[in-house]
């Protein structure tokens, strides 16, 4: 706050003219008054800077709470991140599973993937299981264009063929497979896994018997090295899950090979 100044307040002097007509007694009179009237203005002034202060105090011991309680929680927070690292470190099964967990929660997908997993460790062999849930083929978009006719005003379609839909489906779940296995070995830096047994399901209904299933259509078991000598950039999804003797869905859109197998 500004504090009150006498400038404001003090009446102007008289002239010389003005004190020979009365002009001295007038000034004084004012004079006392302006003074009453500072002295007011102090005394609020001291009043309402004395709670401006309080409300600083209090404001300033919210803030001291607030931020020794932000103190507090990062200091626990980085606490936790030690005692995961050292727990990682030591390859204990909970913190293997919950590292491989983040890594495969940071992957960017489409909206309608459903982004589902479970991950199982054993220490002792350096094997990691992953059971991942695969899209069903609905992600596949039934409309291949669309097209804006001017002369009619509408908007035409053409539909996709039932091969094009097929075969789009089989490279989304080929590519996830391989995406998956090559996450997790890229992130284990300390070479906590050197196999991986993948086995990527989708939960759908049996057409047969309108019941729940979870059919696997993709089962890979592959060593560190096996993996990691391939140039992804450069195969054919499906080529290379066979080059890795993994065990594919021949026509995944329809589970037929986990129909007949009655599993």
């Amino acid at each position: 706050l500004r504090a009150p100044d006498w400038r404001r307040f003090a009446p102007p002097e008289p002239k010389a003219l003005g004190k020979m007509f009365g002009g001295e007694a007038r000034y004084q009179q004012l004079l006392t008054e302006a003074e009453q009237a500072f002295e007011k203005a102090k005394a609020k002034y001291a009043a309402s800077e004395a709670a401006r202060q309080q409300r600083l105090a209090q404001v300033r011991r919210k803030y001291d709470q607030h931020c020794q309680q932000l103190d507090a929680q990062v200091a626990g927070h980085n606490a936790e991140i030690d005692k995961f690292g050292t727990a990682l470190a030591a390859a204990e099964p909970n913190a293997v599973v919950k590292y491989f967990g983040l890594v495969l929660g940071n992957s960017v997908y489409p909206d309608d993937f459903p982004q589902r997993y479970r991950l199982a460790y054993v220490p002792d062999s350096r094997l990691i299981v992953v059971e991942y849930r695969l899209p069903t083929v609905a992600v596949i978009p039934r409309i291949r264009e669309y097209r804006y006719v001017k002369a009619d005003d509408e908007v035409l379609t053409t539909a996709r063929t039932v091969e094009d839909i097929h075969q789009r489906y089989a490279d989304v779940i080929t590519q996830v497979s391989l995406r998956t296995v090559h996450e997790l070995f890229e992130a284990d830096r300390n070479r906590l896994v050197e196999t991986i047994v993948f086995n990527g399901i989708v939960e759908t209904t049996h057409p047969g018997t309108g019941q729940a299933v979870r059919p696997c259509l993709v089962t890979l078991r592959t060593s560190r090295d096996a993996f990691t000598a391939i140039n992804l950039a450069k195969v054919d999804p499906s080529a290379c899950l066979r080059h890795l003797r993994a065990t594919i869905s021949t026509r995944p859109e329809e589970l037929v090979d986990w129909l007949e197998l009655g599993r």
